[in-house]
């Protein structure tokens, strides 16, 4: 049996490793600086309401948001007189309120059979912004996606020759970057939210 010699460059992933680690820098700074906007972001409350899992359809009510007008069951047409495509545009006006503002919420309901289209104003006043809420947004915009970047770093740096692995971890962490800088921009700055 005859052995084949390897070129010495395939042996040695160091162009991985670098793309590798700075990828991973620029992903920890990215966050490091979305802490600071958490930390210092304006909080804000609005009387809660969520749509059911990939659809348009209220799932969750509070008592709060019920007594202004919206109902579960009700289907979510427009935020701000933007049509609702997903939890974005929710999550993008939500970025942008203001204590002392309203979030215009659309809605198609069934009411005795005849289908109603109404809008309902949200009120929007200053968060309490607890320990708790600053912890959950910490873990959730910060702790979290640090972590799976650093794990997806370690499953490629103990499997260097793995390209599709290399590649899905490259091309989810700058997705992520491009749609929360898409964000960024849209929301003129502000946020707490992603």
């Amino acid at each position: 049996m005859q052995k084949t010699a390897i070129p010495q460059a395939a042996k040695s992933p160091v162009i991985q490793y670098a793309l590798l680690a700075i990828i991973s820098a620029v992903a920890v700074l990215y966050h490091v600086r979305l802490a600071k906007d958490i930390l210092h972001g304006e909080k804000v409350d609005v009387p809660f309401f969520f749509p059911q899992s990939a659809s348009a359809t209220l799932g969750y009510v509070t008592a709060e948001a019920m007594a202004l007008g919206l109902h579960r069951g009700d289907v979510l047409v427009a935020i701000n007189g933007y049509p609702y495509t997903g939890t974005g545009v929710l999550g993008q006006e939500l970025a942008k309120a203001k204590p002392g503002t309203s979030l215009a919420v659309t809605v198609r309901s069934l009411k005795s059979d005849v289908t109603a289209e109404h809008t309902v104003q949200l009120p929007v006043t200053q968060g309490k912004g607890g320990a708790m809420s600053l912890g959950v947004d910490l873990l959730l915009h910060f702790a979290v996606p640090i972590f799976c970047v650093l794990l997806a770093v370690w499953a490629v740096a103990v499997r260097p020759r793995d390209l599709p692995g290399f590649f899905s971890v490259f091309f989810s962490v700058f997705r992520r970057f491009l749609k929360s800088t898409k964000l960024r921009v849209g929301n003129q700055g502000s946020g707490n939210w992603e």
